[in-house]
């Protein structure tokens, strides 16, 4: 998996995995899994990028996409909580 537009410094590690791999399927859980070398910048964002033409995250159907941050993320402070928007193929994680 390329991270060409990562522009905060170089990525330790990443991971993505999954049960089910075809695309526009729902009920898929996608763990990622990635670490840093540098911190994130605070207010800064994560986008996490699915293939062009396969996903369409931001369709108005249901069920939408959902995120949980199981450990490592926390907000920039304790007054805004970490969001997510979606675009097409994109989701972001916003206020970091």
């Amino acid at each position: 998996m390329p991270f060409d537009e990562f522009k905060s410094g170089p990525i330790k590690s990443a991971s993505i995995t999954t049960q089910k791999f075809e695309a526009m399927r729902i009920n898929v859980r996608y763990d990622w899994l990635f670490s840093f070398v540098d911190p994130i910048p605070k207010y800064g964002k994560i986008d996490l990028v699915f293939p062009k033409n396969f996903y369409d995250l931001d369709r108005t159907a249901e069920p939408k996409p959902k995120f949980e941050i199981v450990f490592g993320l926390e907000p920039a402070d304790n007054t805004s909580p970490i969001y997510s928007t979606t675009g097409v193929n994109v989701l972001t994680l916003h206020h970091l």
